[in-house]
């Protein structure tokens, strides 16, 4: 056209591609214009950020892989099934008194399998910690994978009467 659009569906597009056609468009993924950043649009299309709450109240020392609780009605330590795919983006932990000796990790798990996001209560970091993998590190999962959270501590591990509220970001 002497406008330089193009139009499907449309005798007089009024933008560079103009789509309207009568069925709809169908697609399995959008791309950015490099073809990279690509959506899954076949489980619907959804773009949020959620926390993703778990506990563990009063962990002793020599702990491993110890599943955390989820923090929803009826929650368990299956975790909770993800919606739509999306990416794990950060971790926080807030502890009920501060760590005396020992190491407390938290590492958040994608269907069983433990990955390479978690946080560390030690030394340096002794009650709270936040960890942001927005900009890399971030864990991508699929629609129908569990999401949970497992804490591993050592032998000195103290005070063994503390409680953890975990939070998962996730992007979807």
């Amino acid at each position: 056209l002497d406008n330089g659009n193009v139009g499907i569906g449309t005798t007089d597009p009024s933008s560079a591609l103009d789509v309207t056609p009568a069925s709809g468009i169908r697609a399995t993924q959008l791309c950015d214009e490099t073809g990279a950043n690509c959506k899954d649009i076949s489980t619907g299309w959804k773009v949020g950020y959620t926390p993703i709450l778990f506990y563990r109240n009063d962990f002793p020392a020599s702990l491993t892989n110890s599943t955390l609780t989820l923090v929803v009605s009826g929650g368990s330590g299956e975790g909770l099934r993800m919606r739509w795919a999306g990416d794990i983006i950060g971790m926080s932990t807030t502890m009920s008194a501060a760590r005396t000796a020992g190491t407390a990790t938290f590492i958040v798990r994608v269907e069983g399998v433990n990955t390479t996001n978690s946080v560390i209560i030690d030394g340096t970091n002794t009650i709270t910690v936040y960890q942001d993998w927005t900009s890399s590190g971030a864990t991508s999962f699929n629609a129908g994978d569990r999401i949970n959270c497992v804490l591993t501590t050592n032998s000195t591990w103290a005070p063994t009467t503390a409680d953890a509220y975990i939070y998962v970001f996730v992007r979807y």
